[in-house]
């Protein structure tokens, strides 16, 4: 059974070689818009004791500098974008390491390819960053489906052929054999390209809060590839890389904990429509994100250095815990007590922390 904690303990804790705080975000920090009680004092208190705090988000909607901001508007001041890793941040480096290919020794990889992508601008950014130079993320052209051409199951079924898909915001160079164009930036009144034109090389998909059919049509045609028909007699196929931000099903807002489709919803549909699961998964409790924290940080000992927070068993609690690091569950957010027990009673140690708090502020000084 976890240790509650207790004042005395959480005392002892921070008096420990703990050098890590390792938050996640929405349950522990805030839910919706409502910044959880004395979580700003407690943010301060804890670097005031020279802890490190990062925050581990799933949340691939935002930015990095984006969820600074976010701090910032609500109240919450010394927030940095280094100290911020989310799964939008993780899916761009993982799709660097996949396809990424330096132009010359020395500089860095970068994938030459352009990329559908299902999510809000936050991840377009950050995958955007790690694309060579022409190469362009696509996807917020379809927002509004009806603007797009609507959902034409016949013109969708040729759309590797036929130009059906809106302009790209960004300026696109289009190639055939020898000749090539480039589109120009806009969707107004400028000429649809095919999914041939955009040919992505991966699909990234996660939390978008504008999905409709329409999207999930083109990126299910993406990832399935351009009909045999099309393509070149003795050319095999190119397989296209689909990565998922992470797999939550569910996101807590508000006050009283609503809960709203969250990016696993998404990337659970694009799963079933095309028949396979994502090469991979970026976001808590996959361990992707432990192993770009701890190169960024030079962690060497995460039981020692680090402990985890949140208020997911599923993904905080195992991700701490796959990681090696200490772990707690704060029951601010979505999971409770009952949820531990029956963890235990299931013997799915993975999910059961070490401490559970009410909320983080349970490191504030009596």
């Amino acid at each position: 059974m976890p240790q509650r904690v207790t004042p005395a303990q959480a005392a002892q804790l921070l008096a420990s070689p703990l050098k890590y705080i390792l938050l996640d975000i929405d349950g522990v920090i805030w839910s919706g818009s409502h910044v959880i009680e004395g979580v700003p004092a407690t943010l301060r208190y804890l670097r005031s004791q020279g802890k490190e705090v990062r925050f581990l988000s799933n949340n691939a909607s935002l930015s990095r500098a984006q969820l600074q901001q976010s701090f910032a508007a609500k109240g919450i001041e010394g927030v940095q974008a280094r100290e911020c890793y989310n799964s939008a941040y993780a899916a761009a480096l993982r799709l660097q390491q996949l396809l990424g290919t330096a132009a010359a020794p020395g500089e860095e990889p970068l994938v030459h390819g352009n990329v559908f992508v299902i999510g809000e601008q936050g991840l377009h950014d950050e995958l955007q960053r790690v694309l060579a130079p022409g190469f362009i993320t696509y996807g917020v052209e379809l927002h509004d489906a009806e603007k797009a051409g609507g959902y034409d199951a016949e013109l969708l079924g040729d759309a590797w052929r036929v130009p059906c898909l809106p302009a790209p915001l960004k300026r696109l160079v289009v190639c055939d054999g020898n000749t090539c164009r480039a589109t120009q930036a806009g969707t107004d009144n400028e000429e649809k390209i095919s999914l041939t034109d955009l040919n992505p090389v991966a699909v990234v998909a996660g939390l978008d809060k504008h999905f409709n059919g329409l999207k999930l049509a083109y990126a299910s045609l993406t990832l399935q590839g351009p009909p045999k028909s099309s393509q070149k007699e003795g050319e095999p196929g190119k397989p296209t890389l689909f990565i998922a931000t992470n797999e939550d099903p569910q996101l807590a807002v508000g006050n009283q904990g609503a809960l709203l489709p969250g990016a696993g919803a998404m990337v659970s549909a694009l799963r079933t429509s095309i028949g396979r699961a994502p090469d991979a998964v970026c976001g808590k409790p996959h361990v992707d994100l432990a192993k770009i924290l701890f190169t960024a940080e030079q962690i060497q000992s995460p039981q020692t250095e680090c402990i985890m927070i949140g208020d997911r068993l599923t993904t905080d609690v195992a991700f701490g815990n796959g990681a090696g690091c200490k772990t707690m569950l704060v029951l601010s957010g979505i999971e409770g007590l009952a949820d531990v027990e029956r963890a235990e009673a299931e013997g799915n140690t993975l999910m059961i922390p070490q401490y559970v708090a009410d909320s983080l502020a349970c490191f504030l000084p009596q």
